[in-house]
């Protein structure tokens, strides 16, 4: 199709469009692209249930209401294609006339859109569906190395013993599944037991002067937890749990307590700092 713009704008070859004629002129050329801003008009479903004729032409996008079954689309031409919602339940049903995914019959949703192209005659091929329900209770995965809140910080009733951990999420360390964690204490003088307020050492008893690695922990699908490990990266795992990622670390004191610290972002610090090295006369000797 061959469109003459100058002549849809009204404006002459070497000549000035007029303001007051611009506007009008843009709808005709909408209206011969089949452009124009249109609402989507509204057809009452039934056994045929024409998308390819009347304002749709237009506009090719619709919705169609009611609850009657559907078998055809009506009389196209090939290639013609149309964008569908449907307001309500209804059955398409799969024939020669009416092609669907799966070679199936279809049930729609309140919400459902389909990518309807006319095969010529009063043939018609659905292309895509997307039913609204078709992501409900999915998890989209996050990205690698993701992680958000989380954030540990001494228990204030057993700071000693005990680690406040932030509700937040994280991907796990081999990047397959997410694990998502609500606000959790776990105690570091005492092994490992599902859930808050319970034990949380992989393996042993607390000890003195170590690090222990904090880990969330997940089955690989809903139930998640945290474990303290000696190990960064491969904490012993309690039965059940087969996924993991280090989200901070902590440090026992001589006595065996947990050192208070604070944690913002990804920085740790001490509260009271520890000390390396202590002389009253520095020698020439290196120390």
């Amino acid at each position: 199709m061959i469109i003459d713009f100058t002549a849809a704008l009204h404006v002459p070859v070497g000549g000035e469009a007029r303001p007051s004629v611009l506007g009008p002129a843009l709808n005709d050329v909408a209206s011969h692209l089949g452009l124009r801003n249109s609402a989507a008009p509204v057809l009452a479903s039934a056994a045929t249930t024409s998308i390819f004729a009347g304002t749709a032409d237009a506009v090719r996008n619709l919705e169609i209401s009611g609850t009657t079954g559907i078998s055809s689309f009506g009389p196209n031409d090939p290639g013609e294609f149309r964008v569908v919602r449907f307001q309500g339940v209804l059955t398409l049903n799969h024939s020669a006339a009416l092609v669907l995914p799966g070679a199936a019959n279809i049930t729609t949703q309140a919400g459902t859109i389909m990518l309807v192209v006319g095969a010529g005659s009063s043939n018609a091929v659905v292309w895509d569906v997307f039913q609204p329900s078709s992501l409900a209770g999915v998890t989209l995965g996050l990205p690698p190395g993701h992680l958000f809140g989380l954030t540990l910080s001494n228990n204030t009733t057993d700071p000693n013993n005990d680690v406040d951990i932030a509700a937040g999420r994280c991907r796990s360390a081999d990047d397959t599944v997410n694990i998502v964690l609500t606000a959790i204490i776990k105690r570091l003088d005492a092994n490992f037991s599902a859930g808050t307020n319970q034990g949380g050492l992989d393996t042993g008893s607390k000890a003195n002067s170590t690090t222990y690695h904090v880990h969330a922990i997940s089955d690989g699908a809903s139930t998640v937890d945290v474990l303290f490990s000696t190990s960064v990266a491969s904490p012993t795992m309690p039965s059940g749990y087969t996924k993991a990622r280090r989200i901070g670390s902590v440090i026992t004191d001589a006595s065996g307590n947990i050192r208070a610290f604070t944690q913002v972002g990804d920085r740790f610090q001490i509260t009271t700092p520890v000390l390396d090295f202590n002389a009253s006369t520095i020698g020439t000797a290196r120390s």
